[in-house]
């Protein structure tokens, strides 16, 4: 963990996160919606929940859009109270969706790895939300365990107690 001075700030990372998830759930269920859009959308979401926890632990998050290497970028405990949270089968959803992002978002990724011409199905696309929504929960109970162990106690952008709290 960084001094206060370089701490990066979560929220902006949370706020961007809500919103593709946001938009993968919308991609889902509207009418004519696309698979390969919410698939997309679910992973930018993954992405941006992992790379705030890193900020909240007071460390700029690495650039790259690799799910696996986000989560070996966490603090250890994160990464097992991650592991413990999640279902059965999470590291292989996570692994593959990170290998299939580039194919969901470029058509020049698709003949590249000789994709069918619908990269997604709709299995795929509910499977990414729904591990979406677990890292949101996730997150937000890591803000809970980082400000605890921070001098000071909240971490700069970690969402207060009750904000952005995904549960009912």
């Amino acid at each position: 963990m960084s001094d206060d001075g370089d701490r990066v700030d979560a929220q902006p990372w949370i706020d961007y996160a809500h919103e593709d998830l946001a938009g993968a759930r919308m991609a889902a269920e509207r009418e004519g919606g696309v698979p390969r859009r919410a698939c997309a959308d679910a992973q930018q979401a993954m992405e941006k929940f992992l790379k705030a926890v890193i900020c909240a632990d007071g460390r700029p998050p690495p650039r790259t859009h690799d799910l696996p290497a986000l989560v070996n970028a966490l603090p250890e405990d994160s990464q097992d109270r991650l592991w413990e949270r999640v279902e059965e089968g999470a590291r292989s959803l996570l692994d593959e969706v990170s290998q299939r992002y580039l194919i969901y978002r470029y058509p020049a990724e698709r003949s590249a790895h000789s994709v069918p011409p619908e990269p997604a199905t709709w299995e795929e696309a509910e499977s990414a939300i729904l591990l979406a929504s677990e890292l949101a929960a996730w997150a937000q109970a890591e803000f809970a365990q980082l400000r605890i162990g921070m001098p000071g106690g909240n971490p700069q952008g970690a969402p207060q107690s009750g904000q952005d709290d995904p549960s009912p």
